[in-house]
């Protein structure tokens, strides 16, 4: 095995441990309500992802732990978007908006 092969391995490891370390940074930033983070992580992990991708689909010894890493990142993405939704929807239910929507809906809906 060349050098070069060598280094491109590392990388694709240390690419994958890059992702796993920003993806638990995203879910803590979830988990603490951290918004403007949050927007942040998200997007280094798309960017992350990205360069994964970029250096072609995942492939010799290290491409299990490759696919997990970015299995991780899907998972760590819809992790938050299903937190953020759920924050959304309190916020609805608080402020009454679906109340006011409907209201007004109704109101429309007569002659």
């Amino acid at each position: 095995m060349s050098a070069d092969c060598a280094i491109i391995r590392m990388t694709r490891v240390a690419r994958s441990a890059e992702l796993r370390r920003i993806c638990a940074q995203l879910d803590l930033a979830v988990t603490q309500g951290d918004m403007a983070r949050v927007g942040a992580l998200e997007h280094a992990v798309r960017n992350a992802v990205m360069a994964m991708v970029g250096d072609g689909a995942p492939s010799g010894p290290e491409a299990a732990e490759e696919l997990s890493a970015l299995e991780a990142a899907l998972g760590a993405l819809h992790g938050a978007v299903g937190h953020l939704q759920e924050v959304q929807r309190r916020e609805m239910r608080k402020s009454g908006a679906r109340k006011l929507y409907l209201a007004q809906a109704g109101r429309r809906a007569q002659p």
